[in-house]
C-alpha cells in the first residue's frame, strides 16, 4: 500500500512539475467512454491446458487535466473480461468472466495532431465472476464422470482486487471525440485453479467530452 500511494504522489507530482516547465494553461474535461474489449487470461507454469480470447465489452467515465505537451487522465470503468479454458484431454469448455470496476490512472503525452501516448497503473476492484462449463463437440470423446461440470458464481474464490500495468496510444478527434487502443497486462493472480492467472486485456474505446471549457 505503501508503494501504491508514493507512486501516485510520483504521477502527480510529475505532471505538475513537467506542465510548469511550459507556459500553456491546463485545460480540464470530462466525458463518457465506451468500447471493446479483447480480453485473455494468462497463464503461468501449467501443462493442462490453456485459455483462449472473449469479446467483451467496457463503459465508463473519465477527468482529463491537459497541458501543451502532457494529460493526466484518470477514469472509471466497469469492464468485462475473462477467458475460455480448454484442454486435450478431456472434452469440455470452460468459460470464466469476470466483471471489474477499474481505476486508470493515464498520464499522457500529447505528440502532434491530436495524437498522444498514455501509460499508468490500473486498479480493479472485482464486482462478480461466474464460470460456465461445457462439453467441447469437437474434443476427445473420453469425457470421465468424474468430471464436474461447474456453473455459477465463483466470486468468494477469486482476488477480490486487481492490479495492471497499462500502455498505448489515443487521439483527440474533432468535435469533442476521441479514441484510444490499450493494452492491460495483470500484476495480480487472480485464480489458481490451473496455475497462476492473470488478466490481460486489449481495449478500443470512444469517448465524448462533454465538458469542454471555452466551447
Amino acid at each position: 500500500m505503501k508503494r501504491t500511494f508514493l507512486f501516485l504522489s510520483f504521477l502527480f507530482f510529475s505532471f505538475f512539475h513537467l506542465q510548469g516547465q511550459t507556459d500553456s494553461k491546463p485545460e480540464f474535461t470530462a466525458g463518457l467512454k465506451a468500447g471493446l474489449n479483447l480480453s485473455n487470461l494468462n497463464q503461468g507454469q501449467s501443462n493442462d491446458g490453456r485459455y483462449s480470447s472473449i469479446a467483451s465489452y467496457h463503459a465508463g467515465a473519465f477527468l482529463n487535466l491537459k497541458g501543451r505537451y502532457f494529460g493526466f487522465q484518470p477514469e472509471l470503468i466497469y469492464s468485462r473480461q475473462g477467458g475460455i479454458f480448454s484442454n486435450s484431454i478431456y472434452p469440455i469448455n470452460v468459460d470464466t468472466r469476470y466483471d471489474y470496476l477499474n481505476v486508470p490512472l493515464m498520464v499522457k503525452f500529447y505528440a502532434f495532431w491530436g495524437i498522444y501516448l498514455q501509460a499508468g497503473p490500473q486498479f480493479g476492484y472485482l464486482l462478480s465472476a461466474r464460470k460456465t462449463t461445457t462439453e467441447d463437440p469437437n474434443g476427445p470423446n473420453n469425457l470421465p464422470n468424474v468430471i464436474t461440470f461447474v456453473n455459477g458464481s465463483i466470486k468468494s474464490s477469486q482476488a477480490q482486487t486487481d492490479l495492471s500495468g497499462s500502455f498505448g496510444i489515443g487521439c483527440d478527434l474533432p468535435h469533442g471525440f476521441t479514441f484510444d487502443a490499450r493494452y492491460n497486462i495483470g500484476f495480480v493472480n487472480v485464480s489458481s485453479e490451473h496455475g497462476s492467472i492473470r488478466n490481460k486485456t486489449g481495449m478500443f474505446s470512444i469517448g465524448y467530452k462533454f465538458v469542454r471549457p471555452g466551447k
